[in-house]
């Protein structure tokens, strides 16, 4: 199975390592419902602030994962005071570029494009990336906070979920869940949105293909093998 290229180098610091996955890949369980790839496991403890090991399977967890530790006044004042320093940008997929990624009842779905609406603008918060966090194909990573709910997109369960964003530019990141990374140009500037610790889980607008009718208003946001698809394809712009 191949998934988009990077760099030309096979050597980078803060990068992810990874093992050998399964997933699910068959065509006839995607035209016959919803049916989602197995949920994704929490990943186990770094061994140190730059790399850790990424579980083989996806079985469900045992139990609900702890939740995040609620955030201080403070925090969140001091979360929401960097965030407003960012610019906005508008996240869509190649499918159909005049739907938004969209915040709806505490879900990320495609919904059509408002630009009166803050659930459709996103922080891309760089600053780790920046910092030197990559992903295995030298890729930086970075986190899309919403601008209305100041919540990150997380690839902790699938489908796409949203969680509390705490990360600042000088924590340890203590939540990879959030961390995603580009890949290379797939064509007129679309490329691949992946974890960054796992880059062979690929954001996909759920259903959003031509058999099943294309983008509709309130497709869900999954994660997938990389299957080259016009629904995984996305562009995040600057407003």
């Amino acid at each position: 199975m191949e998934f988009p290229g990077g760099p030309n180098h096979h050597h980078v610091h803060h990068h992810y390592h990874h093992h050998h996955h399964h997933y699910y890949n068959s065509d006839d369980e995607r035209l016959s419902g919803n049916v989602y790839p197995p949920p994704q496991q929490q990943p186990a403890p770094f061994g140190s602030q730059n790399e850790f090991a990424v579980v083989h399977h996806y079985p469900a967890p045992p139990s609900a994962p702890p939740p995040p530790p609620p955030k201080t006044h403070q925090e969140e004042t001091t979360t929401q005071a960097y965030l407003a320093s960012k610019p906005t940008s508008k996240v869509y997929c190649k499918a159909n570029p005049d739907f938004h990624l969209t915040v709806r009842d505490g879900k990320l779905v495609l919904a059509p494009s408002d630009p009166s609406d803050p659930c459709q603008n996103w922080f891309k918060d760089e600053e780790h990336g920046n910092n030197g966090m990559k992903d295995e194909q030298g890729y930086p990573c970075f986190a899309l906070v919403n601008q209305a709910t100041s919540q990150a997109m997380s690839g902790y369960t699938n489908p796409v979920q949203l969680v509390p964003y705490n990360n600042k530019p000088d924590d340890v990141v203590d939540d990879h869940s959030v961390m995603w990374s580009l890949g290379r140009d797939e064509g007129g500037g679309y490329r691949a949105m992946r974890m960054a610790k796992n880059i062979r889980m690929n954001v996909e607008a759920f259903r959003c293909i031509e058999e099943l009718g294309g983008v509709h208003d309130g497709n869900t946001i999954v994660l997938w093998d990389w299957n080259e698809g016009d629904n995984q394809l996305w562009k995040i712009d600057l407003q």
